[in-house]
């Protein structure tokens, strides 16, 4: 009886589990990891995504130099002509803006939405094209993806914009910088031009404005797309589908590549060397589509 007690005694007491300090572990791990995703997004949506734009800026620069070359060659061709008989393709590069005051020189698309903006600033269906008559609009953005109209807010009256397309080069003065007031991108008897971007930066609730007016006459009008957009700062949730997807790969190779470092099914280099790859691009896409949920012009 008394070895009993004794080796009763002997036995160490559990340590109780405090379900509160439990769930506030449990918050702190989920409150991190929410953090730690914003983290990646943004220095995805800066620096990734700069680099993004530089790569695209490249290739439809050397596009749009090859269309200005046909059309220059149709100019004297008798059957051929030089101006476009049908509207421009989304995505398509319409444009080179220049601004030398605040040194940009971006190639224009067309299209607003979030996911063309990420090649560079995009025109806006149902404007006309920069040149031609009546109001021309061009939106971009002001923090990600390169953030080619950050510096427009250092735009003064008279600073000069000028933009090349397959008819030619048209010259702007600007006439007005300030927040958005009224339809900017509404039909105009004026040859104008609004180049929006978001403000303020990070948080995009308002539309900053540059109004140029053109020097001289205009170009001739072309064919153009109707509007589709009522806001500069247009986003979509169309891509959540591809959101999972790539998301779900990501975690699927991470978690692949760690189960063979443990079981030693493969050299580590070889894991290495097919896994970083794959994340890569996945999250690349990912950081793609996640983007589209965003103002346009953020």
């Amino acid at each position: 009886m008394i070895t009993e007690i004794a080796s009763t005694a002997s036995v160490p007491a559990l340590p109780q589990t405090d379900p509160v300090s439990r769930r506030q572990r449990l918050g702190l791990i989920a409150v991190l990891a929410v953090l730690g995703f914003v983290l990646i997004l943004v220095v995805a949506e800066t620096a990734l995504g700069a680099l993004l734009q530089i790569r695209a800026q490249q290739m439809l620069g050397a596009q749009f130099a090859e269309t200005l070359a046909t059309a220059a060659g149709a100019a004297g061709t008798p059957d051929l002509s030089p101006l476009p008989v049908d509207p421009p393709r989304v995505g398509e590069p319409v444009a080179v803006l220049s601004i030398p005051a605040i040194g940009l020189q971006q190639v224009v698309v067309e299209g607003q939405d979030t996911a063309t903006l990420q090649s560079g600033p995009g025109h806006v269906p149902g404007t006309s094209l920069p040149g031609q008559p009546g109001n021309a609009s061009v939106v971009g953005r002001r923090t990600t993806f390169g953030a080619p109209f950050r510096n427009l807010p250092d735009l003064k009256a008279g600073d000069r914009i000028v933009v090349t397309t397959v008819e030619g080069t048209a010259t702007y003065l600007v006439t007005r910088v300030g927040w958005r007031s009224g339809d900017v991108f509404k039909a105009s008897e004026r040859s104008v031009l609004n180049l929006v971007t978001s403000g303020p930066r990070l948080l995009a609730t308002h539309d900053l404005v540059v109004s140029a007016d053109l020097v001289g006459r205009p170009l001739p009008p072309t064919p153009q797309n109707p509007r589709t957009y009522a806001s500069a700062r247009a986003g979509a949730i169309t891509q959540w589908a591809q959101v999972l997807v790539w998301i779900a790969a990501i975690a699927a190779v991470v978690g692949a590549g760690l189960l063979a470092l443990r079981r030693r099914w493969l050299p580590s280099a070889v894991v290495w060397m097919f896994a970083v790859p794959l994340v890569a691009a996945s999250l690349v896409l990912a950081i793609r589509a996640i983007d589209t949920f965003l103002p346009a012009t953020l």
